[in-house]
């Protein structure tokens, strides 16, 4: 069961664009690190996830992560939008494939991905919504992890946003997990933001916290 539970933090700890994509010749870097809170255990999971606009429609990138005990996946991406028009939602699709850390151990995983999304207004603040949905599957054993991410975002201000996000797993192997996570990013200079929060999960009975940054250019 713990290391079940390792594998699914180590492949599902990521940080998703949702529909839109980058945009010609922009890039982005978001990295993190999340550790429980208040106790003994000492596993924490850093992450690297990054962008790049190849065109208007098509962004490539990297999603990756590991832990102190190198244990961890590495992933590269193509993302491009499947529907937009004028409406405002927005439905992209995604592409992954790399290496990830599995209850047998490391191999070759592929990863498609969808998500949904719209901006919002409420109270004369703007924000965003997006449902992102995944299914990392490995060919050698057929061991899949499929994920349902909910995200809310609202733009307090010029420089801070608040943050909502709610995550579903399963398994193959039938084991369900869930998530709540809870947090802000205040920017302190042109595209970088720092960003913090707790992470609660189903599975145990402290939260994790987590910090970072998030770097546009």
């Amino acid at each position: 069961m713990i290391r079940l539970l390792i594998v699914l933090l180590l492949i599902s700890q990521t940080c998703h664009a949702g529909p839109w994509p980058r945009g010609a010749g922009k890039s982005f870097v978001a990295l993190s690190y999340e550790a429980p809170y208040l106790t003994g255990e000492t596993r924490p999971y850093s992450s690297l996830y990054f962008e790049y606009g190849l065109s208007d429609l098509w962004t490539v990138g990297l999603d990756a992560g590991a832990d102190l005990h190198g244990s961890g996946s590495a992933l590269a991406y193509l993302h491009r939008p499947i529907f937009s028009g004028e409406s405002q939602w927005k439905v992209s699709a995604e592409m992954a494939i790399g290496t990830a850390q599995i209850p047998t151990g490391r191999t070759f995983v592929v990863r498609p991905g969808l998500s949904i999304g719209r901006g919002y207004s409420v109270f004369n603040q703007t924000g965003w919504a997006t449902l992102d949905l995944f299914l990392t599957y490995a060919p050698d054993n057929a061991f899949w992890l499929g994920k349902a991410e909910g995200t809310v975002g609202l733009n307090l201000t010029r420089d801070s946003k608040l943050l909502l996000q709610v995550t579903s797993e399963r398994t193959s192997l039938g084991e369900r997990y869930h998530s709540v996570g809870f947090g802000g990013a205040y920017q302190i200079k042109p595209g970088l933001h720092v960003i913090s929060g707790l992470v609660q999960k189903s599975q145990s009975p402290v939260p994790n916290v987590n910090i970072g940054l998030w770097y546009s250019f």
